[in-house]
């Protein structure tokens, strides 16, 4: 799930974040495996966390795009940016 610059996906999953990094972990681990035949990016959005979830999908997924924001904008904001931010041609918010 590397990214190249200009590059189309078939899928943008977007995971929206707020202080759950053992959610966040375990939903990143679980979507290589439906996602097989489809060419997909990952945009985690993490809403301001306190706790380790950016650090630990920079350390663990370091496939996965973050946009990391300094305060919980709430989830439209967040969902809106990741859909700015999507390249593929279908989207699903997880």
């Amino acid at each position: 799930m590397q990214r190249n610059e200009g590059e189309q996906f078939d899928l943008s999953l977007i995971i929206i974040n707020w202080n759950t990094s053992g959610l966040l972990k375990r939903c990143l681990e679980s979507v290589p495996s439906g996602a097989t035949d489809l060419k997909c990016e990952i945009i985690v959005v993490d809403n301001g966390s306190s706790d380790d979830s950016v650090r630990m999908v920079e350390a663990i997924f370091p496939e996965v795009r973050i946009i990391s924001n300094s305060k919980n904008l709430g989830f439209s904001k967040a969902a809106n940016q990741w859909i700015r931010a999507s390249s593929g041609k279908f989207l699903a918010l997880l």
